[in-house]
């Protein structure tokens, strides 16, 4: 049998929950509510229209040695660019890495985490595209999660054949 190669984890590195809700429970739990399985959201109807609640939790790591930079997370909507996004949110690791102790010698490959949440009520969904999330340091750009956007005509009803 070989041995398996180990792969360090990529600083930075982040992924992204879309949902509709997420409640705050006790014991430090949260519940996600109409979570988003899988790469598209279908929206019912004619473009522009307003969607209720929509929420995105972003988790993003990077390792210490990297915080020398402040990090732009960034949620453009369909036909927005990170230039022109509205959400958006700055994170000064240089300040965060002040008030954290050094990481404890025992860790091997010590990352630093952050969690936010970007909630929306409504969402103005102008087009068709995809919601992309990102975190963008020293002119770089990680994608953190992406969710495609799709307008589907309503249903007909069905056609009632005369007798």
């Amino acid at each position: 049998m070989s041995e398996i190669e180990h792969v360090p984890r990529p600083s930075p590195h982040g992924h992204c929950i879309f949902c509709e809700d997420i409640r705050q429970e006790i014991n430090a739990k949260e519940s996600y509510v109409g979570v988003f399985a899988g790469p598209d959201m279908h929206v019912l109807g004619k473009l522009p229209t307003n969607v209720g609640k929509f929420f995105i939790k972003v988790y993003y790591s990077q390792r210490p040695t990297d915080a020398a930079a402040p990090v732009r997370l960034v949620v453009m909507m369909p036909g927005e660019t990170a230039e022109t996004a509205a959400t958006q949110a700055e994170i000064d690791f240089p300040a965060l890495m002040r008030d954290f102790p050094p990481p404890s010698p025992e860790l091997d490959d010590p990352f630093l985490s952050i969690q936010m949440v970007f909630g929306f009520n409504p969402l103005e969904i102008k087009q068709e595209g995809i919601i992309d999330v990102r975190a963008i340091r020293d002119g770089k750009s990680y994608r953190l999660g992406a969710l495609r956007v799709k307008s589907r005509p309503p249903a007909e009803p069905p056609t009632e054949v005369a007798n």
